[in-house]
């Protein structure tokens, strides 16, 4: 394949370093090795920079984790596994987001954000299921009475294992009279939650963290 020289423009051949005619040294492109070029450009941009962390990837992947994790927290009798379910989930998630980007060098600290984002999302889960579950029961099927019941029996027990001294005993008396009111049993729900979801994303953070290690090929600091 021939050009033209880029001084006088005299045709001149690939083998050709100089123009034959004017002397001018002479640039030679190969078109695959441009291709190939193009294409580790495009590659790069696509897998992003080393330790850069695929938002949108991850947020689908948590979508279809996440969600069957955080119901299976919350329904009775399997919630009893929830340690299972979150570090399941949590692991799942840095698993599949290596396998779906394996040109990506994920850090530690890409993965202990991703499990981080796995446990917020299975705690916000968990928790609007076991809402939604203790508003049927306490309506459609008339069990608000058990609620009331099951809740009045752990606040009692729950206070007098502090109850050791007369001044104690006023104190968690006069305490757990708070819990029983609407304003106390708002309180109580809201630490619970609080509870739920540090110990669910620091639990997830830390497996996301040990995923890296495990399935990432390849690691940076």
């Amino acid at each position: 394949m021939e050009q033209t020289c880029h001084r006088c423009g005299t045709a001149v051949s690939r083998q050709d370093a100089f123009c034959p005619v004017c002397g001018a040294p002479q640039l030679h492109f190969d078109e695959s090795e441009q291709a190939a070029y193009v294409e580790g450009i495009d590659a790069s941009a696509k897998n992003g920079r080393p330790g850069q962390v695929s938002w949108q990837v991850v947020v689908g992947l948590c979508a279809r984790i996440a969600v069957p994790a955080g119901i299976l927290c919350a329904l009775p009798l399997l919630s009893l596994c929830s340690l299972i379910w979150i570090v399941g989930g949590a692991s799942t998630v840095v698993f599949l987001y290596c396998r779906k980007r394996p040109m990506t060098l994920l850090s530690t600290k890409g993965g202990f954000r991703i499990g981080a984002l796995t446990g917020f999302l299975i705690a916000y889960v968990s928790i609007a299921v076991t809402a939604i579950l203790h508003v049927v029961q306490r309506f459609p099927l008339h069990a608000g009475a058990v609620i009331d019941g099951t809740y009045e029996e752990l606040i009692r027990d729950s206070t007098s294992m502090f109850q050791t001294s007369p001044e104690t005993q006023a104190q968690m008396l006069s305490f757990s009279r708070f819990l029983l009111t609407p304003d106390g049993r708002a309180a109580w729900s809201l630490t619970n939650m609080a509870t739920l979801v540090a110990f669910t994303v620091v639990i997830a953070a830390c497996v996301g963290a040990l995923g890296v290690r495990m399935f990432a090929g390849r690691r940076v600091a």
